[in-house]
């Protein structure tokens, strides 16, 4: 059941309420004029009304926003929650309610998905347990297959260092222990394994590239995170063609990178990067706790801890607010910057099993995607959830499609949600350019 659905009105109740709605949107003018209301109403009501008092066609669904946070009870309900007199009046600020995407494009692979990153252009990157990374572009094609590791491929990330829209570069990290660097030619469907990065003692869960390109990191379940160049600083060397009694250039065989260093004091295994700034870099994993790393000295600055298990976290570009997806299905919000008060400034509460992944909106400071190993409620999906954290228990939308575990997700532009999972698809769910105006709220 999608958020949504929650708009029917409930139990008859004959208490009024006087309420006033007013709007950031300035092609809507509503009359500031307080009225006076069943207490029943929910929000599918109070759009027919703001639809009625703005006669407006075809008409526009809104949501209705009470001290920040959306309305998902009726007014009486509400005002009884927060012990608000019934003859004070409720201000409902008017927002035009974000529609679900589109149904999705589907991208068959051969075994589970555990990695996808993606381009602001739709091309997209994944990581599956066959071993193997793949490249799709937004007509479902399977541009190229990146075949090295020998294990199942847990991380992937583009390289923002680009030289033209075709030639791209890319990471990918695998249980295996190793990382490569990839040089991918998305005209004409090939790539090149660039190097190979040694250093990590047990399987590799996450890879994150540094803002500048020049970077990129790795978490392992062997507690640390590795920093690495993204420039291999060994020439790959010529391959001798085997049965050839002399050598002769057929292939390079690609160079052998070590580490820049290491960032030491997980009390567990590290599930999961990201590294929104420069110098800053975010991790979260076994030992329960959201760190903050000093990139440049390479110490913990600060430890935020959590309650569960953190599986995996996310940076906001927007606001700076670090969202981690923890395994007891909650997802946790933290504010870095902030020194007082509960380290957890909010929770979002509907997986009812593991969270696994967490994305935001790179455009919109309240919007994030997630994904869990939850189980369909009858034919409802339930393990990808859109979120507006302003409603912190009933998520906007449950996107479906996923017939098993999700386990990675992506938020690359305003208009693509990509999400991989046990069920070997890569879902790709979009707006068109009609709906992306109710994202601009």
């Amino acid at each position: 059941m999608d958020g949504a659905s929650t708009a029917m009105a409930g139990p008859a109740d004959d208490t009024e309420v006087r309420v006033s709605f007013f709007t950031r949107r300035p092609e809507f003018v509503i009359p500031d004029i307080p009225v006076t209301v069943p207490g029943r109403l929910r929000r599918a009501a109070l759009s027919v009304m703001v639809n009625h008092l703005l006669q407006l066609d075809p008409q526009v669904t809104f949501d209705f926003l009470v001290g920040g946070e959306f309305l998902r009870t009726s007014l009486v309900t509400y005002i009884e929650a927060h012990n608000i007199y019934k003859e004070e009046i409720l201000k409902l600020e008017v927002v035009e309610a974000l529609p679900p995407p589109q149904p999705p494009h589907e991208f068959p692979h051969e075994d589970w998905i555990a990695a996808v990153a993606a381009l602001p252009d739709g091309a997209c990157l994944t990581g599956c347990y066959d071993q193997s990374a793949r490249v799709w572009n937004t007509s479902g094609e399977l541009v190229v297959t990146l075949a090295g590791h020998t294990d199942a491929v847990t991380g992937v990330a583009w390289v923002p260092q680009s030289e033209s829209v075709d030639a791209q570069t890319c990471v990918t990290g695998s249980f295996d222990e190793t990382l490569r660097l990839w040089r991918v030619n998305l005209g004409t469907r090939t790539a090149d394994c660039a190097a190979v990065y040694e250093g990590h003692t047990d399987a590799i869960t996450s890879v994150v590239v540094q803002p500048t390109g020049k970077m990129f990191a790795s978490a392992s379940a062997d507690r640390d995170i590795r920093l690495w160049s993204a420039t291999p600083t060994v020439a790959p060397e010529p391959v001798a063609a085997k049965g050839s009694g002399k050598r002769r250039r057929v292939g390079q065989a690609a160079p052998i990178e070590k580490s820049l260093g290491s960032l030491t004091g997980s009390a567990g295994a590290v599930s999961s990067v990201c590294w929104p700034d420069r110098g800053t870099l975010y991790s979260g994993g076994q030992d329960q706790c959201v760190r903050t790393w000093d990139v440049e000295s390479g110490s913990c600055v600060r430890s935020m801890t959590g309650s569960r298990v953190v599986n995996a976290v996310a940076a906001s570009a927007v606001s700076g607010v670090i969202a981690s997806a923890d395994f007891d299905g909650c997802i946790r919000l933290y504010d870095p910057r902030s020194g007082e008060g509960s380290v957890v400034k909010a929770t979002l509460v509907s997986h009812r099993q593991p969270c696994s992944s967490v994305a935001w909106s790179p455009t919109d400071s309240h919007l994030l995607i997630s994904g869990s190993y939850d189980e369909a409620v009858g034919d409802a999906p339930n393990n990808l959830k859109l979120w507006d954290i302003r409603s912190k228990r009933i998520p906007l939308h449950n996107l479906g499609g996923h017939t098993d575990k999700v386990l990675a997700v992506a938020w690359p532009t305003e208009s693509l949600i990509a999400a991989g999972g046990a069920d070997g698809q890569l879902r790709m769910h979009t707006w068109d350019s009609a709906d992306r105006s109710a994202m601009a709220e």
